[in-house]
């Protein structure tokens, strides 16, 4: 008999490496778990792609406010709304074997779990702070330090974000990686780049605001010799995920010069890997690049950033590194890429082969099933009934005015639900 997972996700969205993940987890496990996933709304990329899978997932609607910034999910949100959402969240946890946040930006499963009993798994695909800017209303280390007590483990995607949020406040649970699953078949299936007709074709591909670098690589162009940018094709493209940005690309882009394509909205990106034979990176801090690794596996040449999780793709010759946001440096690389080609890289089936075994649906299978083998095998559970130590933190800040006024609301609400154990806004 199969194992019941409820899963919460953080949007309906499909806007990234998170629901990528939680797609491939899905897919690969479906042999052993009857998937719920919890959703804001009922439309959305992300829904669309859940209902198109060839296996059965329960799709439930629950709006539930993000304890942060980034979003306009809880601004305004009312106690009667959530108080029916999180009703229903506890009906589904209730009748599971594990439960499973995918995100760190959502705390609300994590209570519901608490309050049933039920083993509790958290991924956190992102640093949070400096790569998206999010500001929690508990502050950074304080949701991290929640986040530790209320889950029975922690997984994440990299080295990088693993060694960012092992602070003191997350002590007491594991945290490990499981990897990411790309889709092998259709990457590797891409033709080998074109170099023939002379052109370098650079592509960046990814949502385009300001943390994914457009404006640094738009920087770095305008520092190239004449020479070399004139070899240069180049396409930004990506879902935009900030219009006043984009806006101000596109300025720079106009200016700059007509040799530079925008596409501002999601686009396949076996399509893109296929026109390019370069692909660049440049963003600061990335928790991990799921383009850098299909990027990777597609045979292109990578330029990436010497920050976050990119080095550890790119390392060791599978690609080009230049310094964190500076352009000169990036505009350096470009050139010798443009000049030399792949010098200096490892060959390119050695660069397929060293992203193929680690992100593969086989390994990402495997580690997920092991951390529910150890949710499972789990025998005292009781520590998950005492009331969190952030509740009295919580209502400090709320009455000292430390919240910042967009969510003093949505942090009134979480501390009352968590304050009395859910019994104000879950009858518990």
């Amino acid at each position: 008999m199969k194992k019941q997972i409820v899963c919460l996700s953080h949007t309906s969205e499909f806007t990234g490496g998170a629901e990528a993940v939680l797609i491939s987890l899905i897919a690969t496990t479906s042999d052993y778990l009857d998937w719920t996933v919890i959703v804001p709304a009922d439309v959305g990329g992300f829904v669309e792609r859940l209902r198109g899978l060839e296996v059965t997932v329960r799709v439930v609607v629950a709006f539930t406010p993000w304890w942060c910034s980034g979003s306009s999910y809880g601004e305004h949100v009312s106690e009667e709304r959530l108080k029916g959402s999180l009703s229903r969240i506890r009906r589904e946890v209730a009748r599971s074997d594990f439960t499973f946040t995918n995100s760190m930006v959502n705390p609300w499963l994590a209570y519901c779990a608490k309050l049933e009993n039920k083993p509790h798994l958290w991924y956190i695909h992102e640093f949070g702070d400096i790569d998206h800017g999010l500001k929690f209303t508990l502050g950074y280390k304080h949701s991290l330090k929640f986040i530790s007590e209320n889950s029975n483990k922690i997984i994440t995607i990299s080295d990088a974000v693993k060694e960012h949020i092992s602070t003191e406040e997350v002590r007491g649970v594991g945290v490990n990686i499981i990897p990411q699953a790309i889709d092998l078949v259709s990457l590797t299936a891409i033709p080998e780049a074109r170099y023939n007709d002379g052109k370098i074709r650079l592509l960046l591909l990814g949502a385009i605001k300001s943390s994914k670098g457009q404006l640094l690589l738009i920087e770095a162009l305008e520092k190239l010799n004449k020479k070399d940018f004139l070899r240069l094709d180049v396409r930004i493209a990506g879902p935009v995920a900030d219009k006043e940005f984009c806006r101000l690309l596109k300025e720079r882009v106009e200016v700059l010069s007509d040799r530079i394509e925008v596409i501002d909205k999601f686009t396949d990106s076996v399509v893109q890997y296929e026109w390019a034979n370069v692909v660049v990176v440049p963003s600061l801090n990335e928790a991990l690049g799921r383009t850098t690794i299909e990027a990777v596996a597609s045979g292109r040449v990578v330029i990436g950033s010497n920050s976050g999780a990119t080095p550890e793709i790119l390392g060791g010759g599978i690609g080009a590194l230049f310094e964190p946001g500076n352009p000169n440096d990036l505009a350096r690389v470009i050139s010798c890429v443009i000049q030399d080609g792949e010098k200096g890289l490892v060959p390119m089936q050695q660069r397929i082969d060293s992203v193929a075994s680690r992100f593969n649906e086989k390994k990402q299978r495997s580690a997920f099933l092991a951390e529910l083998s150890f949710l499972e095998n789990i025998v005292d559970k009781s520590d998950r009934n005492k009331e969190s130590v952030q509740v009295d933190l919580m209502a400090e800040m709320i009455s000292s005015g430390q919240v910042e006024p967009n969510f003093k609301n949505c942090a009134r609400l979480l501390f009352r639900g968590v304050r009395g154990l859910g019994r104000r806004l879950l009858g518990g």
